[in-house]
């Protein structure tokens, strides 16, 4: 069912909001692809927001390939930005690129060839599950095949162009009868909204015990973070060249003085003074020996130890193109 006045395009924060307290098709591909349903609904529930070139240079080409296939297949293909529910449940939802009289399309832009589907579109025939698997790509199955019950079609086109803009299509089987086969028993008490006990109730029809997910609430910080991170990294990178450089220097004198002078040798110049010392390496403490002179020594050492000063450790780590 379509959602009305859900454009991604003239109502972007309400297409967020509606994408936010449900499941999304894209969601759902990366279930598949392999994210741990704690991460997806972190993820959700964050203030974090990705784009990359990459989903930039894919929109800009939708709609030129949608038309690009209309072409081949003579068939009338409607854009849409529009959000669709599941007629069953709502919770369900997804905005297909394309929609045709029968099936609905997803278009993709690609860096890597798709051999399997090159194939499967050779040949005339129909990709699966295993195929998409094949060309490491399963995430866009899940995809579609959400698609294909919110909109809802029999069949969901599959529209690739790798990015030297080779184009192809592919139509993707319909193994599953219920959307509720899109997951395992169990993964629902992560996923669904616990809104009205709706999840308890869902988990006792499907036979699997309700534990309710609750992340906790992400820190507000600041953008300028990001910012401060991103120029501690650049004084890093500074850092590193001026230690290598260092690092060259160091070895260059000291080959200077081992080829002219003795160990143990010391000169003295108007601008100074050059020592030659060989210093001799330390020992380590052989802690299973010592427990076998002195059995017990081990438990003692820690026993008599003090603790040190505590250690903060604060990780900031940005998000890098194509993560």
């Amino acid at each position: 069912m379509r959602i009305a006045n859900s454009s991604r395009e003239k109502n972007p924060q309400r297409w967020r909001d509606l994408r936010r307290d449900r499941i999304t098709a894209t969601e759902i591909g990366a279930l598949y692809s392999g994210k741990s349903i704690p991460q997806l609904y972190a993820d959700k529930h964050s203030d974090n927001s990705f784009d990359s070139p990459y989903m930039q240079w894919g929109r800009y080409r939708e709609k030129k390939i949608i038309q690009r296939l209309m072409d081949e297949i003579k068939t009338v293909i409607d854009s849409n930005d529009d959000l669709f529910s599941y007629d069953d449940d709502p919770f369900f939802l997804s905005t297909p690129d394309g929609i045709g009289s029968d099936f609905v399309v997803e278009v993709k832009t690609i860096g890597r060839k798709l051999d399997r589907l090159e194939e499967i579109e050779a040949a005339g025939g129909r990709a699966t599950k295993a195929d998409f698997a094949a060309d490491n790509i399963l995430g866009y199955f899940g995809q579609v095949q959400t698609q294909i019950f919110t909109v809802p079609k029999p069949l969901c086109l599959f529209a690739w162009e790798y990015r030297e803009k080779r184009p192809g299509v592919t139509i993707p089987n319909h193994p599953v009868e219920n959307i509720d086969d899109l997951f395992t028993p169990g993964e629902w008490h992560f996923v669904r909204v616990d809104a009205d006990d709706d999840a308890i109730r869902e988990c006792k029809r499907l036979g699997v015990e309700y534990r309710k997910y609750v992340p906790s609430e992400p820190p507000k910080i600041p953008h300028s973070l990001w910012e401060l991170q991103g120029e501690i990294e650049s004084i890093e990178r500074s850092i590193a060249v001026l230690q290598s450089d260092l690092e060259l220097k160091k070895n260059t004198l000291n080959s200077i003085v081992m080829m002219s002078m003795e160990p143990g040798s010391v000169f003295e110049y108007p601008l100074g003074s050059v020592r030659y010392t060989v210093y001799t390496s330390r020992g380590k403490l052989d802690t299973e020996k010592l427990e076998e002179v002195l059995p017990g020594a081990n438990a003692a050492i820690k026993e008599c130890t003090r603790p040190g000063k505590p250690v903060t450790r604060i990780t900031v780590k940005r998000r890098r193109e194509g993560e």
